[in-house]
């Protein structure tokens, strides 16, 4: 029953309209952006003494401070810390920054 009334429909109806006329005669809704406001000094804080574990606070403070999505943060090796330069030094690999590149 249900595919006879789609073959139905095809035949008869959607097969006359073209997808630029339709666009034309449909307005989309508005999208609504939001701007991204950066956190505050006291809500990293309040997030800092909320973690249980250290592990999880150089996580935040790494996210906090640098900036980078959480993807590359997860990707970082020992080998790709220079901590013996001042300030210390963070290298992403290329296949995990945003851009793809070194």
């Amino acid at each position: 029953m249900i595919e006879g009334l789609s073959i139905f429909l095809r035949l008869n109806y959607l097969d006359r309209y073209k997808p630029e006329k339709v666009e034309v005669k449909v307005k989309l809704p508005r999208l609504i952006r939001r701007n991204k406001e950066a956190l505050s000094k006291k809500d990293i804080i309040d997030i800092l003494n909320t973690c249980s574990s250290i592990k999880l606070k150089t996580y935040v403070m790494l996210l906090a401070t640098t900036g980078m999505p959480d993807t590359e943060a997860l990707s970082i090796r020992i080998k790709d810390l220079d901590l013996k330069s001042n300030p210390a030094r963070v290298f992403v690999r290329g296949e995990y920054a945003k851009t793809k590149q070194k």
